[in-house]
């Protein structure tokens, strides 16, 4: 299969010259009269005539729409202009565009760089999208790895920047958002038409594409037949779907173009053809009903795209009889329904990822799927006449779907139930657009195997060594845990420590030093954990594989002078959790390290897999901007803070809204009490409403059902002296659930008794609004972050102020390390002003100050926006930040800082060692305690 993406690696100019003809002085006066006469505007005098030559225009003063439609209200009816079908006809094809597209796609095989930049054309067409409006449909092949998506309308010279904002490569669909071209206050008075989807087809229906081909710059219109439609394999993930092939040209170009039916509705998608010389006249089409899956998918999460459901079992096909009678398949006779044939799939293995999982068994034979019958070769009736495979029918379920199978096992019939869902494969045949993973330990080029790392290879050409043979074998391999990978030594960067082994390449890493590798993070954690002498690496087969011993003590310093050699920025790339549509304002890990929470501005909090970076789940529900959520202890339960006037109760592992706790105003943040029975929350004023806190009792053994609507406690937070509203930024509760404790957006703190609401105590540690307090685990120290440019470290027991960290930025976000005397802060220039500077000026790094001697000693940069929000691990092994440019990334830190001992100034100002000792002595008490 080929894909029809028009690449584009060269253009050619061409420059035509004007001749100009000389008159000879011998004419006379009365040709060179007639001669200026005929050249007097011969070419309007000829459109005023009868257009045969140019196309009319609209008089002077009069505007022409993209749809044909005049402007002018003095002019004649429209319908004098174009009938009805000719403007449904001109507005269809307005709506098709025109897709360029400039792709920096990353190098498998080096995978800290990037190819050489492409470019390419496509096709789209205007949709509307239910819950997100107005989106240029087109292929996910067509913007893959796009730096640059721009668009452009028929008949028109400008080009709009193109934003994609949800991209299923395994049915190779993408939706972009075109703002300028869409927005009403666009000023060329442009009416966007937007395409209608219409029904699958039957074979011999008369199909149209449309689209921007190869071979000119205007659209193109080529009619056909549908020819076939049955499962195809979908070139741009290898996934197979039902797929409609037809005999109309599909040409490089044509991808993402609209294939219409008579009524000018959509009923697919061109996407791929076939790349050989004796086959013509064919190629492949998303079919509707495809792209009304993907279009429900979207808009069942917010805009995101989750996939296509799957039973995640190996079959194997029962035509042979032999095979049917070792299972006690013959036919059964009934005497209420007489004779039965049996037929189905027997199942050879479940993944265990899988829905399926513990419910089918190997050896089950599958009868029917929903009532519908399953033949011997696997496939199921479509339509009258029309066969196709099994899992075509699964893949039309959604997510939280549940498929009654009729299987045979042991001789009887029986029912049970399967959910369905997406399935994630060991190998993965995409990186959805995110670059690869790598991992470099002493010129060692550890990735993760996947099918671009392959086909990078040449593993699919005719030639290919024992090695990467071997690799092909585990594509198919089950996954066993979410999160794991297929470790690859991928190639070995020489240096003097590494002398033997530079040869070496596409190996399978099994174990190091003795312990099975589960992935490239887990790895990274081996390597940084390991205090042997010497590390092994082992590699596949188990037995009899090959085998690198390096030395330990060596490994850090050959990885630096290797990565910088090199040009390598990091000897392991930070993992880039690419989940949320807007800016950052909270990412946060659960008390043992092994889950990131993470939420934004786009109303959907979700969680991820700190050691993979790999995304769990979404907790979908709110309708505003969350600005805060908080984990409880055991990580059961989750509950988030939104400007929709809500707090939200979640079940940790279902993602299922517990409970919906409706405020007076938007809710600011929200915080568990230890024991996890009950809950506070901040809310902002609103209309007559002051700000308040309100406290929920939620104990976890009871019945949900149970929980009153109303807070247990609710404390008003009144204006202040001078008449001003005040406006809460996060809440606390300190150990044992003593008091509350409450910043304020005018610098100040507050604590109040949880139980009677009075207020304790207030004090100012800054003289603006605090953005952002953290605790270090056992709630005795809090750092306070602020927009006067500064971050305050005090103690809890008496509310001592310790240390203060000065910036030259405003600080959004600072956290305590737990295993380091290390402070992270984050934050820069105000968001308003971000587009106007460089990430260099606006000062988006996450910095680093000893916690005691308050001096800074390194940054890591990264962000192109402000820090929002950070986390560090309870672990001390990485940190999480989230910034203004939607983006989280994932830090581990490497084997130099988790060994580095802390600098000593040459000179300590007077009272610092005797503050540091003072620490370690509350410190000490603490953990007698």
């Amino acid at each position: 299969m080929t894909l029809a993406r028009h690449q584009s690696c060269f253009v050619i100019i061409v420059v035509a010259a004007a001749a100009m003809c000389m008159i000879p002085l011998s004419v006379s006066a009365f040709s060179t009269s007639r001669i200026k006469q005929a050249c007097t505007h011969p070419l309007k005098a000829t459109i005023e005539r009868d257009g045969l030559f140019w196309p009319s225009s609209p008089p002077n003063g009069e505007r022409s729409t993209l749809s044909g439609r005049s402007t002018n209200s003095d002019d004649e009816d429209d319908s004098e202009l174009f009938d009805e079908e000719e403007y449904v006809l001109a507005s269809t094809l307005d709506a098709v565009v025109k897709i360029y597209a400039t792709h920096s796609d990353p190098d498998f095989l080096i995978p800290w760089q990037k190819r050489h930049q492409t470019t390419s054309t496509s096709s789209g067409f205007v949709i509307d999208v239910p819950g997100l409006g107005l989106r240029v449909m087109t292929n996910a092949h067509s913007v893959e790895y796009g730096s640059v998506v721009q668009v452009q309308r028929r008949g028109d010279d400008e080009k709009h920047a193109a934003i994609v904002e949800a991209v299923g490569n395994e049915c190779d669909l993408a939706l972009l958002r075109v703002d300028s071209l869409f927005s009403s206050q666009n000023d060329d008075q442009f009416e966007p038409f937007a395409m209608t989807i219409g029904p699958l087809p039957s074979l011999q229906d008369d199909v149209e594409v449309i689209g921007y081909p190869a071979g000119g710059d205007s659209l193109c219109v080529t009619k056909g037949v549908v020819s076939r439609i049955e499962m195809q394999e979908y070139a741009q993930a290898g996934a197979r779907l039902l797929a409609m092939q037809i005999d109309a040209a599909i040409n490089p170009g044509n991808s993402g173009g609209p294939v219409v039916n008579d009524e000018l509705e959509v009923v697919g998608v061109a996407f791929q053809g076939i790349d050989e010389q004796s086959i013509e006249n064919v190629g492949y089409v998303v079919p509707a009903s495809v792209v009304r899956h993907f279009l429900e998918d979207v808009r069942r999460n917010n805009g995101k795209y989750t996939g296509f459901c799957h039973l995640g079992i190996d079959v194997s096909f029962l035509e042979n009889k032999t095979y049917r009678k070792f299972l006690k398949m013959e036919t059964e006779t009934d005497l209420d329904r007489g004779t039965k044939r049996i037929s189905g799939v027997v199942v050879r293995r479940v993944q265990p990822t899988a829905g399926a999982y513990g419910i089918l068994e190997s050896m089950d034979v599958i009868m029917a799927i929903d009532g519908i019958p399953v033949g011997n070769d696997g496939k199921i009736p479509f339509r009258r006449g029309e066969r196709v495979d099994l899992g075509c029918y699964v893949s039309s379920l959604f997510p939280g779907d549940v498929a009654v199978a009729t299987i045979w096992r042991d001789g009887k019939e029986m029912e049970v139930s399967i959910p369905v869902s997406p399935i994630k494969y060991l190998v993965p045949s995409h990186y959805d657009n995110k670059p690869p993973p790598y991992l470099i330990c002493s010129g060692f080029v550890f990735t993760a195997l996947s099918v671009p790392y392959l086909d990078a290879k040449g593993a699919y050409d005719d030639f290919y060594t024992d090695d990467v043979s071997y690799l092909i074998g585990l594509v198919h391999t089950p996954l066993k845990q979410h999160g794991d990978e297929i470790v690859v030594l991928a190639q070995v960067l020489a240096h003097e420590t590494n002398l033997g082994y530079e040869h070496l390449t596409d190996l399978h890493l099994l174990k190091f030093n003795g312990i099975e590798v589960r992935s490239l993070g887990h790895l990274n954690k081996l390597i940084s954990e390991s205090e042997e002498p010497f590390m092994t690496f082992e590699f596949a087969p188990g037995e009899g594989g090959r085998l690198i011993v390096m030395e330990r003590a060596v490994c850090e310093q050959a990885t630096q002078e290797v990565c910088k050699e090199h040009s390598i920025g990091s000897h392991y790339r930070p993992i880039l959790l690419k989940g949320h549509e807007r800016s950052i304002t909270v990412v946060k890990f659960n008390f043992d390290g092994d889950l990131l929470f993470t939420a934004s501005k786009d109303h959907i909090p979700s969680v991820w897999r700190s050691e993979n970076g790999e995304r769990l789940g979404t907790f979908n529900g709110h309708k505003g901007t969350i600005w805060d959520l908080d984990v409880c202890r055991f990580s059961k339960r989750v509950v988030t803070a939104s400007a929709d006037a809500s707090a939200k109760l979640w079940d940790c592992e279902t993602g299922e809204c517990i409970k919906t706790f409706v405020h007076h105003g938007p809710v600011r943040g929200a915080a568990w009490a230890d024991g996890s029975n009950m809950f506070a929350t901040i809310s902002d004023p609103f209309v007559e409403h002051n700000a308040q806190i309100s406290v929920y009792d939620v104990p976890e053994n009871d019945d949900p059902s149970s929980y009153s609507d109303s807070p247990r406690l609710e404390i008003d937070l009144p204006k202040t002296s001078d008449g001003k509203r005040v406006n809460a930024t996060n809440i606390v509760w300190l150990n044992l659930n003593e008091a509350l404790f409450v910043t304020f957006d005018n610098g100040s703190i507050r604590l109040y008794d949880p139980v009677t609401g009075e207020e304790l105590d207030e004090f100012y540690p800054h003289e603006k609004k605090i953005n952002r307090v953290s605790f270090n685990l056992d709630k005795t120290l809090f750092i306070t972050s602020s927009a006067d440019f500064t971050a305050k470290l005090y103690d809890v027991v008496d509310l001592k102020h310790l240390k203060t960290y000065k910036t030259d930025r405003p600080v959004n976000d600072a956290v305590i390390s737990e295993t380091k005397d290390h402070i992270l802060l984050g934050g820069g220039q105000e968001a308003m002003s971000v587009t106007t500077t460089s990430g260099k000026v606006g000062k988006f790094e996450t910095r680093f100050f000893h916690l005691v001697y308050e001096e800074e000693f390194g940054t890591v940069k990264g962000h192109f926006g402000p820090i929002n929000a950070l986390a560090i691990n309870p672990n001390g092994r990485c940190y999480a930040s989230g910034a203004e440019d939607g983006y989280i990334r994932l830090h581990y830190f490497d084997k130099s800082y988790l060994d580095m001992k802390d600098p000593v100034p040459e000179v300590l100002e007077e009272g610092e060692e005797e503050d540091y000792d003072e620490m370690e002595e509350r410190e000490s008490d603490s953990d007698s305690d």
